[in-house]
């Protein structure tokens, strides 16, 4: 079923240019100045969402004697008419108001200031989990409670139907337990008794396959359909389809009994319906049809029979199920050499939209609270690099968005070569970085005009004649060169190494902390280098053969007229 459309309103003529400009990016249908009242009015009960340019206070006496049930009103945005900002008023959750504001900002590159607390801690609430998973929920006046709990800290307990045969990736903030009598939310697709306080996401999972004589009315289709979702105690919210033979769809009321549900009808072919295998009931369709059955073939063709078909009313029904899938992502994310400050805007755009972070917990430690906030979070120690990739993959396979949190850039001694090796089927997204040698670079000058090299000293997952063989060619070509990861292990042998191979550059650069409130940066003649006050906070910068220095900067030429003292 496709999408209802978008509008985009402009309550002035002010407001127009950025109306229009926004709609054009969004797809949707552009309202210009006039009539706002009788646009909004007429176009209701199709609309997905409105998104206004203008004031509130007018989109809400507009819409407010519209609205009537959040689980069918239209999302409503607003929008000032400067753009500062985006604002989701009405729908943040099962209309999809709240991801739709957020794709609104992000076109305008403004904030998405939400009022809902869940919202606002980077929490997904149930309706909002509903909303992105396609479900239904079920008991919507049990939403402030559960949502206040959540707000508030607390924590919402689960309880999955062992008959979907699946584990659900549940957000931060959700326990799964066994027991339904002790949950707050039921995810199933069968009638359950909900106790008060209870609300119940439905899966629409299931696909009711029906045959029948030829000339079934539509009301004989829906009243079958009925009493076999009441047989199996299954709800209508878990269908997802009705199927049935091609010709019982061509000679009985089945496109009428499908759009009474609002749902889409599969006829199947002859062959469709042959090519299915499995045990099913007799039926008189083998007889008349040559055919292993009708209902029972044409639900098992989208899943697993639940039951044996019912039959009544001149109608036989069969329920199939599917099982649930959930397809996750896996981000890599350089989160840069220090604080929050080198984060850039991308990064801090995938972090946000995460649902799982793991890394190494310094790094995590590292990032703002506004983005760990609502999320889960795995942080390791040093050399379990191939358990964070591991344990960020498998969580992706589960159907969680991931953030594998690398600090500086994650290909640069980073984690995205080894995440891109193992991670198979599972979709990945680079997300670059800022890296100390850029940090390191504000403290010395101008250090790598014309490039450099950048080594890591550490032979833990290299062996060290190959690192030795790296430093020799980096000298060679008489650029910068940026040393990373001084391990404790044999350091001053290869510190002896270093200042035999860079002998003519004749001094170095000690930075420690690049990117942080504590960085510090000292020159040594490298002589002197030794192990005292190197650690795996250093970065030793060798200068590029021809630098010079300019008071305390270091300056690497290009070679423009004016370096070489020419005139312009």
């Amino acid at each position: 079923m496709s999408e209802k459309p978008l509008f985009v309103i402009a309550f002035s003529d002010r407001g127009e240019a950025l109306a229009s400009g926004l709609a054009a990016e969004l797809g949707a249908v552009f309202l210009p100045g006039g009539s706002a009242a009788e646009s909004i009015r007429e176009r209701w009960g199709e609309a997905q969402a409105f998104i206004a340019v203008g004031a509130a206070a007018i989109l809400i006496r507009l819409a407010a004697p519209l609205l009537k049930d959040k689980s069918d009103d239209p999302a409503l945005i607003v929008i000032p008419e400067d753009g500062a900002f985006v604002l989701p008023l009405v729908g943040s959750h099962l209309a999809g108001g709240l991801a739709l504001a957020q794709r609104c900002a992000a076109i305008l590159a403004v904030p998405c200031l939400s009022t809902t607390a869940t919202d606002r801690k980077g929490l997904i609430a149930p309706d909002l989990l509903a909303r992105r998973l396609g479900w239904i929920l079920v008991g919507r006046e049990e939403l402030p409670r559960l949502n206040g709990r959540l707000a508030d800290g607390g924590a919402l307990s689960c309880f999955i139907d062992p008959a979907l045969e699946s584990d659900i990736p549940l957000p931060w903030g959700y326990n799964r337990l066994f027991d339904i009598d002790e949950a707050d939310i039921v995810i199933s697709w069968h009638r359950l008794p909900l106790l008060p306080g209870q609300c119940q996401l439905v899966p629409p999972l299931l696909t009711a396959g029906l045959g029948c004589r030829p000339g079934a009315s539509r009301e004989t289709l829906l009243t079958a359909l009925e009493r076999g979702l009441e047989l199996l105690d299954l709800r209508k919210e878990g269908l997802r389809r009705i199927a049935t033979l091609r010709e019982r769809a061509e000679d009985s009321e089945f496109d009428g009994a499908a759009s009474a549900l609002n749902l889409p009808l599969h006829p199947l072919s002859r062959e469709e319906v042959s090519s299915v295998e499995g045990d099913f009931s007799p039926s008189a369709a083998t007889r008349h049809l040559n055919l292993p059955g009708v209902a029972e073939p044409c639900a098992a063709r989208f899943g697993r029979l639940l039951a044996p078909r019912f039959s009544g009313y001149g109608v036989t029904v069969a329920f199939a199920a599917e099982k649930p899938a959930f397809r996750g992502r896996l981000a890599i994310v350089g989160t840069g050499p220090g604080d929050s400050r080198f984060l850039t805007g991308e990064a801090e755009k995938v972090l946000g939209e995460a649902g799982a972070l793991v890394g190494y917990g310094p790094y995590l430690e590292r990032l703002p609270r506004r983005l760990k906030e609502g999320k889960i979070i795995h942080g390791f120690t040093m050399r379990e690099e191939e358990r964070r990739v591991r344990l960020a993959l498998d969580l992706a396979r589960k159907g969680y968005d991931v953030a594998l949190v690398s600090g500086g850039d994650p290909v640069l001694f980073g984690m995205a070569g080894l995440a891109l090796n193992l991670a198979g089927e599972i979709p990945v997204k680079l997300v670059p970085g800022l890296s100390a040698f850029q940090a390191a670079s504000t403290l010395l000058g101008a250090p790598y005009t014309n490039g450099l090299s950048c080594i890591s000293l550490s032979d833990y997952l290299q062996p060290w004649p190959d690192v030795v063989r790296a430093l020799e060619g980096a000298a060679s070509g008489g650029l910068a060169v940026a040393l990373y990861n001084p391990v404790r292990r044999g350091l001053e042998e290869k510190l002896a190494e270093v200042r035999r191979i860079f002998a003519e550059r004749g001094f170095v650069f000690l930075v420690h902390n690049a990117g942080r409130d504590d960085e510090s940066a000292r020159c040594l003649p490298l002589g002197e280098l030794r192990c005292e006050g190197v650690d795996m906070t250093t970065l030793l910068f060798l200068p590029p053969l021809g630098a010079f220095h300019e008071g305390d900067r270091l300056i690497d030429s290009r070679g423009y007229r004016s370096e070489r003292g020419e005139k312009p």
